[in-house]
């Protein structure tokens, strides 16, 4: 029995042994391939990180010399990669605007932090780091989803700085604390975080976004996939997790209607005939980048009610809140910059002719 136990603890002794060579090679090499993937984002015009204080933000951006307006486009919860799936949708009005992307801490290609990541942090190292990065307000800002929270606040607080906002289905702000109730980070996150660092995301690239690997435009293949490699899941992104309901209480509790003209485009299906074409339209791009087909729900009209419901009790009260906030419409999805990028590229450029012809 003893020589079981003996060998049974030399193997594992072993074991552990060739683990830890595997992830210190990992490591050093994870370290070479972001040195590498760096210098290329830099040459493409993907990697400026500026100061936010005590960290740095990547501020990039492209488009217009002399631009009609600055858009600053701001990432949902988790999405690293908002400046390569995005452009299907920025490219379209780019020739007149100077486009900014403008990633969050622990985002993208901006460095990490232990910060805690309120509404208030977020918010001023946006405008710290687009201020040092040489872009002046006004802004029109673009955000995405949990992108709405802190833009909530920032037009809110800052009016001055915001000539306009088109929301992209964004977070929708009720004044409650359950707005994401099951929604949570403890320690199995935490160390998520700390094997992105060791560059175990490369063993799981196609996790982060699979969505994004087929649908991005083939000159920013290579581009996507170190934008997304270079982070992985971060501290910054459990501290957001943990402070997500009551940053969603603390930016609706911020509101200060104003005049600034602002439009949220909202994914929704009136009939079920809508319905199923947008099953279809998924399933259709699910197929072509290889991913399992979504299950044809059981009872739509419940769900259309449901729908109905949401836009009347939370939605449209959120948006009247706001002041000067249109609403439109269209049978996509929350992800619509990948399923309907050329609708909402016209629906955002219509936006922009009306703010010029304001102006």
């Amino acid at each position: 029995m003893k020589k079981i136990l003996k060998t049974t603890g030399k193997v594992l002794a072993t074991l552990l042994a060739l683990l830890l060579i595997a992830a210190a090679v990992l490591f050093i090499v994870n370290k070479a391939l972001i040195s590498s993937e760096e210098k290329m984002l830099i040459e493409k015009g993907y990697l400026n990180r500026v100061s936010a204080g005590e960290y740095r933000l990547n501020v990039c951006s492209y488009g217009s010399d002399t631009p009609k307006h600055t858009i600053v486009c701001i990432s949902g919860m988790g999405v690293n990669n908002f400046s390569t799936v995005m452009r299907p949708v920025t490219d379209r009005f780019s020739a007149e605007n100077r486009i900014v992307f403008a990633d969050r801490a622990g985002y993208g290609l901006s460095d990490d932090t232990a910060v805690p990541q309120t509404v208030t942090q977020v918010v001023g190292d946006y405008r710290g780091a687009l201020k040092n990065a040489g872009y002046e307000p006004p802004y029109l800002l673009l955000p995405h989803s949990l992108g709405g929270v802190y833009t909530t606040y920032w037009e809110s607080a800052y009016p001055d700085e915001i000539e306009g906002i088109v929301f992209l289905d964004c977070t929708q702000l009720s004044g409650t604390e359950t707005t994401f109730e099951d929604m949570k980070a403890g320690a199995f996150e935490t160390l998520e975080a700390y094997l992105c660092k060791a560059g175990f995301q490369r063993l799981f690239l196609r996790q982060f976004d699979p969505l994004s690997f087929c649908m991005v435009p083939d000159e920013l293949k290579n581009v996507n996939s170190a934008v997304i490699l270079n982070k992985g899941y971060t501290l910054a992104m459990v501290s957001e997790t943990k402070l997500v309901n009551e940053n969603c209480l603390f930016a609706y509790n911020s509101i200060e209607p104003n005049d600034i003209p602002k439009l949220y485009i909202r994914d929704t299906q009136k009939n079920e005939a809508e319905f199923m074409e947008m099953i279809e339209m998924i399933n259709s791009l699910n197929r072509e980048c290889g991913m399992k087909e979504a299950d044809s729900p059981e009872d739509v009209d419940a769900l259309l009610s449901a729908e109905k419901e949401f836009n009347e009790t939370i939605l449209l009260p959120y948006l009247e809140k706001l002041g000067n906030c249109d609403i439109t419409y269209i049978n996509g999805t929350h992800m619509m910059y990948y399923h309907k990028s050329g609708e909402v590229a016209d629906i955002i450029s219509g936006f922009l002719d009306k703010l010029n012809e304001g102006s």
